[in-house]
């Protein structure tokens, strides 16, 4: 039996494959929820770096596009 927390959040969300228009959207998510997580244990130009590199909308393009 499932609880009507699960059944909320099935009604209001689903899960699918990313495509590579979903790159922008996701490096926006990435960055501001690392950022929230981890963001007080970096050093800001490091975490800016970080950021830069791992989250860029290119970098997630190229991964969806060979993972996907």
């Amino acid at each position: 039996m499932q609880s009507s927390a699960l059944k909320k959040i099935e009604s209001d969300f689903f899960i699918r494959t990313a495509t590579v228009t979903d790159a922008e959207a996701l490096s926006e998510l990435g960055c501001r929820t690392f950022t929230q997580t981890f963001g007080h244990l970096y050093n800001p130009e490091d975490l800016k770096n970080f950021l830069n590199d791992r989250y860029a909308v290119a970098t997630l393009q190229e991964e969806i596009e060979t993972q996907g």
